[in-house]
């Protein structure tokens, strides 16, 4: 609001996890909306019911088309700008952050990747998808160095992307 917008063309819920969408019903009944992304999963996956009624209620009450994204589909933002879906690859993974939306950003001669909290499992499927090797290039060399990172450390114990402490045993 305090920039002046009044409308958001597309929302990205990167995955179903209450971190990624607790706040969104809020800004729906804010701004006008025309779409929300966000995997199709089983819905006994979810973390926090209560938040995600709510954002399914405002979705629906303010009649925003809500739907799953389709792999390779390309949204015109702006002036030399576009938004293109990388993943997921499947939505039948056990850990809920695999499921998350993975998008290219392209701005002028600018790009970004955004992730989401995708997870090893899923950021393999989508190197092995078949996916524009040219838009994965860099992140495919951070999961490589990653990976070689991994089998280099005395101590399998890592804090893991949100925080909470895992045994890397469970990943290798």
């Amino acid at each position: 609001e305090f920039a002046g917008v009044k409308k958001l063309d597309l929302v990205i819920v990167s995955h179903p996890h209450s971190d990624h969408y607790g706040g969104m019903a809020h800004i729906l009944q804010r701004f006008d909306c025309d779409l929300v992304l966000m995997p199709q999963i089983d819905e006994s996956m979810i973390n926090d019911k209560s938040a995600y009624a709510l954002f399914m209620r405002t979705v629906e009450k303010r009649n925003i088309e809500l739907r799953s994204p389709v792999i390779g589909e390309k949204f015109r933002l702006a002036d030399n700008a576009s938004l293109k879906i990388l993943s997921p690859i499947r939505t039948d993974y056990e850990d809920l952050n695999d499921v998350s939306i993975m998008a290219r950003y392209e701005h002028g001669e600018n790009s970004f990747l955004f992730t989401g909290d995708v997870g090893f499992e899923a950021e393999y499927d989508i190197i092995d998808s078949g996916a524009d090797i040219d838009e994965l290039a860099a992140y495919a060399n951070e999961i490589k160095s990653r990976t070689i990172h991994l089998f280099t450390v005395n101590d399998l114990n890592h804090l893991h992307r949100g925080g909470r402490l895992s045994k890397m045993s469970a990943v290798l």
